[in-house]
């Protein structure tokens, strides 16, 4: 590959596809390193169940990133529950995280939610609580 004035890699890329089938869905995506940043790898997966909704989520890069989610619907309210773990190559320590959320939507245009996020490293602690509304024009 040329080099550029610095003398690092001047090419990357991503090189990403989607496949999905009835209820299902899967998704592969490469994505090639560049200077001090490593190649990555994300895999991605879900399944409807009529009003459930589940899916997974894989990326590799510097560190590991792991993901579960479920959403569920019932009428004009939908409630998702979620869990993601990276694991840093850097020797830190794992970060965890778990979020709850609670939607209504009040017409096709608008809709207010309420999101709890409990984030976790080691003996670190932080938890983040957000209410608000959105309106698309």
């Amino acid at each position: 590959a040329p080099l550029d004035t610095k003398g690092t890699d001047a090419y990357s890329g991503t090189l990403a596809g989607m496949f999905e089938m009835d209820n299902m869905a899967f998704g592969l995506a490469y994505s090639l390193g560049r200077d001090s940043v490593d190649d990555a790898i994300g895999l991605s997966g879900s399944i409807g169940l009529d009003d459930l909704t589940l899916k997974a989520q894989y990326e590799t890069a510097t560190d590991d990133y792991m993901a579960l989610m479920a959403s569920y619907a019932m009428g004009a309210n939908s409630f998702t529950l979620g869990y993601a773990m990276t694991s840093f190559d850097d020797d830190s320590e794992d970060l965890d995280e778990l979020y709850l959320q609670a939607l209504h939507s009040l017409s096709d245009q608008m809709y207010v939610y309420v999101e709890y996020k409990m984030s976790s490293a080691g003996s670190a602690d932080l938890d983040e609580l957000a209410l608000g509304a959105a309106y698309a024009f």
